[in-house]
């Protein structure tokens, strides 16, 4: 299955973020847009992932909510088998020590500005930022891809970029109305909202795009 590690938008937020979509999308460009109900603030894309894996995914999530704390295994010097095999028992000394990610609770996180990738001039993919909370957002989002790496899952070669996905331009058709919409677009962000949770999801790819099912969410409040 494909999976990917997210925070989980507000419908409030989602159909605020609907609203600029509608705004960009009068510039008459060619943009497959992200549906509103799968906005997300994506931490990790895994990729296909054996059921094995996701549970290791899972367990890897719940520790890192209690404590907001990412636990590299390891077994005699080396790395835990593909799948986190060394989880299960946790025997004394098998865990490196913990990088702490935060306080253990939930955090405040803000959106900023309209952006693209990998420029206004030039856009290939619509964005909007993360404002307030976006150090804490990236600092989990890392130590998450630290642990990942033990499970067998493929590793970012690109530092993280904390953002909202709102669609993909296809064609360079109407692209100078494009980023003159980016440039002037009068949309103002919602209120910061409090982040609770981590999700994992499953995305199933279809002819209408993709479909997100929650698979776990693990609270990070105590």
């Amino acid at each position: 299955m494909r999976a990917f590690l997210a925070l989980t938008l507000p419908d409030d937020i989602r159909r605020s973020l609907a609203v600029l979509q509608q705004e960009l999308a009068h510039s008459g460009a060619d943009i497959k847009w992200v549906e509103p109900q799968n906005l997300h603030v994506t931490l990790k894309f895994l990729g296909e992932v054996t059921d094995e894996q996701r549970r290791a995914v899972e367990r890897l999530l719940g520790e890192a909510a209690r404590g907001e704390t990412a636990f590299t295994p390891y077994h005699g010097g080396r790395p835990a088998r593909q799948g986190g095999e060394e989880w299960r028992g946790r025997p004394e000394g098998s865990f490196q020590r913990p990088r702490p990610l935060g306080r253990g609770t939930g955090f405040t996180l803000g959106l900023d500005r309209v952006g693209a990738f990998p420029s206004i001039a030039s856009p290939r993919v619509v964005w909007v930022g993360l404002g307030e909370g976006k150090e804490r957002a990236v600092r989990i989002a890392e130590r998450i891809e630290e642990s990942c790496g033990s499970l067998g899952l493929p590793k970012e070669d690109r530092s993280f970029a904390a953002h909202v996905t709102l669609g993909r331009v296809r064609t360079p058709r109407r692209q100078a109305e494009l980023a003159r919409a980016l440039r002037e677009c009068a949309w103002r962000a919602p209120a910061p909202w409090p982040v609770t949770a981590l999700t994992l999801y499953q995305s199933v790819l279809s002819s209408r795009g993709p479909n997100y099912t929650v698979l776990a969410e693990v609270p990070l409040t105590r």
